[in-house]
């Protein structure tokens, strides 16, 4: 038995499409397992899938309060520059950062420069992995600037010279 998914128009076994849709007759989603995972990757980049993420997290661990709306996330990340606050590295310039950052060199973090106020607008920067990892609860936001500013920079900048050349 076959189903054609409505996303891509490819004809595909039943196997090949999540099931225990109780809205569908079939019971199968109407989009298959291919199709599912890329719109939702796609997703969870937006500002709006980002921001479901930090939800769940902070509901799940409760370790940072969550202080902005969804409306106020969506407009701070469209207009805050895409790069790391810390090493300058450019969200477009992630995977430099190597393989064994996997799926978090696609999108920089959102870091609180102070993890006791949370999330909230004014205590949200943009972080690389590898910069966010570093901060961690250990530095502070201004030791991590100066750690950026003074070691990381300049090594980044030889890293994007090189890609370039």
């Amino acid at each position: 038995m076959s189903k054609t998914c409505t996303k891509c128009g490819i004809e595909k076994p039943f196997s090949e499409f999540y099931q225990n849709n109780p809205t569908k007759k079939d019971g199968y989603n109407s989009w298959c397992k291919a199709c599912s995972y890329s719109s939702v990757k796609t997703w969870g980049k937006t500002a709006s899938g980002i921001y479901s993420r930090i939800k769940a997290r902070v509901g799940y661990y409760h370790n940072k309060p969550l202080k902005i709306t969804r409306k106020e996330f969506i407009k701070w990340h469209n207009v805050e520059p895409k790069f790391c606050a810390y090493c300058g590295i450019p969200e477009d310039k992630l995977e430099l950062l190597g393989s064994y950052y996997q799926d978090k060199s696609e999108r920089l973090c959102i870091d609180c420069k102070d993890n006791e106020l949370g999330y909230v607008l004014g205590n949200l920067t943009l972080a690389c992995f590898r910069c966010n990892a570093l901060k961690a609860d250990i530095f502070s936001y201004d030791e991590m600037m100066e750690i950026g500013n003074k070691y990381l920079r300049p090594k980044m900048d030889v890293t994007l010279r090189e890609e370039q050349s």
